[in-house]
């Protein structure tokens, strides 16, 4: 490399390397010129590698792991931060060829021990998976790399989130205006219904087997409003949610929506009476009077004698709906 040097009078000698240049692989040989002029030259068997750089490692969650894969177009944030239901995830990623692979978990500054050692293999990949099952939280994952050289580089964080439930309450109205506030009839055909489940999650709104819409439930106590306006009859709201992670769960309501009352209200027998002349005559009274009708199911009957109320009860049933004269 056209330096000279004088060897020592025990023999010894040494020299320090000039700046090679780029990194690769170098020849070495060496000139020896004694003090009688003689010259021999040497030319050593093993190549001088110069390695100053090393490729950055990556590591990412495997697809086959990432069951939130499929929500990653709409939400690009999963892809450096993955939700999924997996306990079990297969890490991946890329290494410089053959270098040194450590992997940590949740060790920000990397000063504990790694949890796996591995190689990169000849194509520059690496892969683990891990042995436990982790519980439902946030994970994160970091990998250095060393080589031959003794270079080190570290990757960026992973941010795996282990999610394996989500929830979603049953459709509530927001103004039962039935007679009872809690029997789910309705007299208004346009209904609103509050929306209770897990924040930032899609949800698709069914009534009976027709999808109305699908909403994100963005805050506490979302109201949905049917997009129509109901008919008389007996209807199911569904709620169906899908979480980031893949998790799904169900829930419904079974409402009716009732404006009329065109059930014939009757009297069909006063328990002991005696019909004469269109009138029924009563004689025994000590025990009160059982009057017997039919109305619609589950009604409000209201029984008044010469305008005054004497009482007040829920029919039992269509086709046996009673009450007993109080007056005695």
């Amino acid at each position: 490399m056209g330096d000279e040097i004088t060897i020592s009078e025990n023999g010894g000698w040494q020299i320090k390397l000039p700046k090679l240049g780029k990194d690769g692989e170098y020849n070495l040989s060496i000139k020896v010129t004694n003090v009688a002029g003689h010259e021999k030259t040497i030319d050593f068997k093993n190549t001088l590698i110069l390695d100053s750089v090393i490729e950055v490692p990556t590591i990412a969650l495997d697809s086959g792991s990432n069951t939130g894969l499929k929500n990653q177009d709409q939400h690009p944030e999963l892809i450096k931060n993955p939700t999924t239901q997996t306990r079990k995830p297969r890490l991946v990623g890329t290494a410089e060829a053959g270098s040194k692979v450590s992997l940590y978990k949740d060790d920000d500054n990397m000063k504990g021990e790694p949890f796996a050692v591995i190689y990169a293999d000849t194509a520059g990949k690496w892969e683990y998976n891990y042995p436990d099952a982790l519980r439902d939280d946030q994970y994160s994952f970091v990998v250095t790399s060393e080589d031959k050289a003794k270079n080190t580089a570290t990757s960026m964080y992973l941010r795996v989130k282990i999610d394996n439930e989500t929830f979603i309450e049953a459709p509530k109205l927001t103004n039962d205006d039935g007679k009872w506030h809690t029997d789910k009839i309705i007299q208004h055909n346009h209904p609103s219904f509050y929306l209770r489940g897990e924040l930032h999650q899609k949800v698709k709104i069914y009534l009976g087997k027709e999808l109305l819409g699908t909403v994100v439930l963005d805050k506490r106590d979302k109201v949905y409003k049917l997009p129509k306006p109901l008919k008389d009859g007996t209807y199911t709201l569904r709620y169906e949610i899908e979480d980031l992670a893949g998790n799904t769960a169900t829930s419904a309501l079974k409402f009716t929506f009732d404006t009329v009352n065109n059930t014939p209200v009757e009297l069909t027998t006063v328990e002991g009476a005696i019909e004469t002349e269109g009138k029924k005559y009563v004689s025994d009274i000590e025990k009160g009077v059982m009057l017997t009708g039919t109305a619609e199911r589950n009604s409000y009957i209201t029984m008044q004698i010469n305008g005054f109320t004497v009482t007040q009860n829920p029919g039992e049933k269509v086709g046996n709906n009673s009450g007993r004269d109080p007056t005695h």
